[in-house]
């Protein structure tokens, strides 16, 4: 009987048994580099070719303009940015690449601009935002990184909603990354429509548009598939004939591809000419809105009498409208005027003057879409309504967010606010 060879051992395991310490040893490197005068431009340290310990930029006159900490590649310490001052800029923690608790903003003199609560990464806690003399401009609350809005703020502060400014009527394209607003200057007596774009969290300085340059403008509102823009002017409607300087009438313009076309006012049987002696608002016409039933709705005096209602009417396919009438339970006793609706159609707001209950001058009001129309409107309540003007309510695309207009600062500045609609008291259903 052939008794087997044992087999012989496998290099692999000799290679497994090669002791740790026979690793090789870690490559250090110092980088600095200077600038042409032999200033000093950057100081950092590499281990096998990641960042190590800490990292130093200068700006050109000597500087020091960025000092960090760094743990095998990754950001792992006080982050710190200067001003060519010498003021500090910002200062953030990091945690392996993450920041990790609070991040601090500062303003070129010195005064905190923001600041934000970091977990694991992720904005959560309270971010607050100042102007330059260290008052506070914004404040929110982050769960995950993501912006819980349960009280009214200020949209886009500082830059939609200004300082020396009033804003509203604001109306969004479908994907949420475009508006249209009017605003006014506090000195003037024109307002125009803006447009804003978004990129991120942030929004691009508004600039007028084109079609809104010579006389008041306002109350943009965009058609559900976007070609279309109507809004309110001052503007002569041609062969009018009109008698009174401030007769708003409504006008449209169509997008082509080449951008906006010129606009053009709608029918007499809508734009009415005022006359001397008539009350406001009979032929006066603003705010429109297009409708989940397809109509244009829009507020006037459809009589001769005192009051604004809120009307409808349509276009039809050979380019004439129907004649205006009034919207049953969005008009009545008083002024009504602005309205807008929830993506979903559900909703009518408007903003009505001279109401029993309300709270200031002009409150919002909302109403839920029924079997026969919509039901009885209900006030907003205290935390949407206060003891000035409320108006211009709209809807983000995705109804997620409820936008309006309100004199919170003082009777002479207005802004646009804004809220998650799910902490909004809207009417439930029946």
């Amino acid at each position: 009987m052939k008794v087997p060879c044992p087999r012989a051992p496998r290099p692999l395991l000799l290679v497994c048994l090669i002791p740790l310490c026979c690793a090789l040893p870690a490559q250090t490197r110092t980088l600095v580099e200077s600038y042409p005068d032999g200033r000093p431009k950057l100081h950092k340290q590499e281990v096998n070719g990641l960042a190590e310990g800490e990292w130093l930029e200068w700006y050109p006159d000597g500087t020091l303009r960025f000092r960090s900490w760094w743990s095998l590649g990754t950001g792992d310490g006080k982050w710190e940015y200067f001003y060519p001052s010498g003021r500090l800029r910002s200062e953030t923690v990091y945690d392996r690449d993450q920041p990790s608790g609070t991040e601090w903003e500062y303003h070129s003199n010195g005064v905190l601009a923001k600041e934000t609560v970091y977990v694991r990464g992720k904005r959560h806690g309270i971010q607050r935002t100042f102007d330059v003399t260290g008052t506070q401009v914004s404040y929110g609350r982050y769960y995950r990184d993501t912006l819980i809005v349960d009280k009214p703020a200020r949209f886009a502060p500082e830059v939609i909603s200004g300082t020396e400014s009033n804003e509203w009527g604001l109306t969004f394209t479908a994907s949420g990354d475009t508006v249209y607003f009017t605003r006014r200057a506090i000195d003037s007596s024109f307002q125009r429509i803006y447009r804003s774009e978004r990129t991120g969290d942030s929004w691009s300085t508004p600039t007028q548009v084109y079609f809104s340059s010579t006389t008041a403008d306002e109350g943009p509102s965009l058609s559900p598939d976007g070609n279309q823009l109507y809004f309110a002017s001052y503007r002569p409607v041609p062969g009018q004939g009109t008698e009174s300087p401030t007769d708003m009438n409504l006008w449209r313009v169509t997008r082509s591809p080449r951008g906006w076309m010129a606009p053009e006012p709608l029918p007499p049987t809508i734009n009415r000419a005022m006359k001397n002696g008539t009350p406001w608002p009979y032929g006066y016409e603003a705010g429109p809105a297009i409708g989940p039933d397809g109509y244009l709705y829009y507020w006037t005096g459809l009589t001769d009498s005192l009051g604004a209602d809120i009307v409808r009417t349509r276009e039809l396919a050979d380019g004439s409208w129907t004649s205006p009438e009034p919207v049953t339970n969005l008009s009545g006793p008083g002024a009504q005027s602005g309205v807008t609706f929830s993506p979903d159609g559900n909703l009518a707001c408007f903003s009505a003057y001279g109401q029993a209950d309300g709270y200031g001058q002009e409150d919002l009001y909302c109403a839920r879409s029924s079997g026969n129309g919509w039901a009885e409107p209900l006030n907003l309540g205290p935390e949407i309504n206060g003891v000035g003007n409320e108006s211009g309510a709209s809807f983000s695309p995705d109804g997620k967010y409820f936008y309006f207009t309100s004199e919170r600062e003082g009777a002479s500045q207005s802004d646009i606010y804004y809220l998650e609609t799910k902490y909004v008291p809207f009417p439930t259903r029946e």
